[in-house]
């Protein structure tokens, strides 16, 4: 025969549990641990770096008022730089006119040098009566004694730097073959003057 206690028995309370947390299943000293670190951690961090955040700040103070500095001398570079420019336009400017001007200078034609050339190598036996330079041609008419002072004349404007050193010879045919009564030989040269500025 089995007998049963159907008498309710009034169990011992188990403090060790709250809802469904087991109290009895906690590392204490871990715990204190971890409470301490979380309030006190976040301190202890900051004051172990604070040496380094101060040297980090102080530098980003010195380096922030470097660039400061480096800036504002930039910026005072700008007007050098527009000065520069300017400059820069002006000298472009004069090189346009200098360019111009030598230009002009090269088209230049004085025949002074040319002439004087002329005078001092005609022979005595020659004169002439007609000289015309034209741009840069040269044709000079005259008389002479004889051939050979013709001859020497064009050898001498052959030899010369001013002119391409061929010379054409021809009779022109408005001058007479006598000069105030003396017979002379009648002559036409022409040529083309290469440099109005040479020696």
């Amino acid at each position: 025969m089995i007998e049963i206690n159907l008498s309710p028995v009034a169990k011992a309370q188990d403090f060790t549990k709250i809802g469904p947390i087991n109290l009895s299943m906690i590392n204490l000293p871990l715990l204190v641990i971890s409470i301490f670190i979380y309030t006190f951690g976040e301190g202890l961090v900051e004051g172990y770096f604070t040496d380094d955040i101060e040297k980090t700040d102080k530098m980003f103070q010195i380096k922030n008022k470097e660039y400061r500095t480096v800036n504002n001398e930039l910026k005072s570079y700008d007007e050098v730089k527009l000065k520069v420019q300017q400059l820069e336009d002006q000298e472009r400017i004069l090189s346009e006119k200098i360019g111009i001007v030598q230009k002009i200078v090269d088209k230049r034609q004085n025949p002074y040098r040319v002439l004087k050339y002329i005078a001092e190598k005609t022979p005595k036996a020659v004169w002439i009566t007609e000289l015309e330079i034209d741009d840069k041609n040269l044709r000079i008419k005259g008389y002479s004694k004889t051939w050979e002072a013709i001859g020497n004349l064009i050898e001498e404007l052959k030899a010369s730097t001013h002119l391409s050193g061929g010379v054409n010879f021809s009779r022109p045919e408005d001058l007479g073959a006598q000069y105030n009564g003396v017979r002379v030989e009648t002559f036409e040269l022409s040529t083309t003057v290469t440099n109005f500025q040479g020696v």
